[in-house]
């Protein structure tokens, strides 16, 4: 399925949340490459540890000179299973025990909580971003993110979208542009991010 896809592509690690403990989804799980494997309560302490047991291991697995920020991404089987306070926590934790610029996008369209989540009011947000990604370059970027913290920054979801018919193509241009920027991406893609579109990250 797409977990041992994921984990089948060099240097990726799969961590998985899960409201389901038992034995059998775990074992299946291991078996097919997930390295974390984390089920509720999710507290800060126990992402930042599982946080730090994927940094080391990412010690022995260097990213390619030049490639780029690294992407992660969170989605869920079905919505209301806790995709986004675990991503909000994930890149909050990232960002402060990295001391390393890090990003939050929120591509669960439209209305994302992430930036009810953080306490924030944003001026832009993801759509605006993706409506305007021919020309989206580091310096538009900047105008459309809000800073949290020193090494935090987020892209808010929008309260409402039109359809995107080059949504793909928009994606693969922001993320081009943000992997430039930052040395951390983390994404909350909700839980629509699955069946046909599963592999929009593929070449990312």
């Amino acid at each position: 399925g797409l977990v041992e896809h994921l984990c089948t592509q060099s240097c990726t690690t799969v961590m998985v949340c899960s409201t389901h403990s038992d034995p059998a989804s775990m074992i299946r799980c291991m078996h097919a490459g997930v390295r974390e494997f984390l089920t509720p309560p999710f507290t800060a302490a126990g992402l930042r540890d599982a946080l730090m047991r994927v940094s080391a291991r990412q010690v022995a697995c260097p990213a390619t000179k030049g490639a780029g920020g690294e992407i992660s991404v969170f989605f869920g089987a079905k919505g209301g299973c806790g995709v986004t306070t675990v991503a909000c926590n994930f890149a909050f934790l990232l960002a402060r025990e990295s001391t390393k610029k890090t990003l939050l996008i929120d591509l669960d369209l439209p209305l994302g909580d992430v930036g009810l989540v953080f306490g924030v009011t944003a001026s832009y947000s993801t759509l605006d971003a993706l409506e305007n990604y021919e020309r989206l370059d580091a310096m538009l970027l900047s105008k459309l993110l809000v800073q949290h913290s020193p090494n935090l920054f987020l892209l808010t979801s929008p309260e409402t979208i039109t359809s995107i018919p080059e949504f793909a193509s928009a994606v693969h241009k922001l993320l081009a542009v943000c992997r430039r920027e930052f040395e951390f991406i983390v994404i909350d893609a909700g839980a629509r991010l699955n069946g046909p579109s599963a592999n929009l990250f593929d070449a990312d």
